[in-house]
């Protein structure tokens, strides 16, 4: 299968699905789009979760909502995207889980930008009588 791999078929000119020369993609390179895109998601999955985890541990309440959001879109995320492989890649399937990405970028753009109008840090929560530190 000389060819068929990674490198062989990226090029950034060429239309999606198809290959420099207007070929479509051997089943090789979608599977590799496919795998890549996992492992990728693997990471964001990983790291969504643990930012929602440190938000609700360590962060005051306005960031708790954040936390369950993150938490919430992690989720759908994961199931949009197990749904497309298991069904089948139904439209609708295909829309939701994009969908959730647009929506993960909105929330973290709107919470990026609250942070720096409220004076660049959300507060955690500090104990009586110590002064809060920055989380963000």
């Amino acid at each position: 299968m000389a060819g068929d791999g990674f490198p062989s078929w990226l090029h950034i000119a060429a239309r999606a699905g198809e290959t420099k020369h207007g070929d479509y993609l051997p089943f090789a390179a979608l599977t590799a789009i496919h795998y890549t895109h996992r492992l990728a998601a693997y990471v964001v999955l990983a790291a969504m979760l643990g930012l929602a985890w440190a938000l609700h541990r360590r962060a005051g309440p306005d960031a708790r909502g954040l936390a369950y959001a993150l938490a919430g879109l992690a989720a759908w995320q994961l199931f949009s995207g197990l749904s497309n492989v298991v069904l089948g890649w139904p439209l609708l399937a295909a829309l939701a889980h994009t969908a959730g990405a647009a929506a993960l970028i909105t929330l973290l753009a709107v919470s990026l930008a609250r942070t720096a109008l409220a004076g660049g840090a959300y507060r955690t929560a500090a104990p009586a009588g110590l002064p809060a530190r920055a989380m963000l």
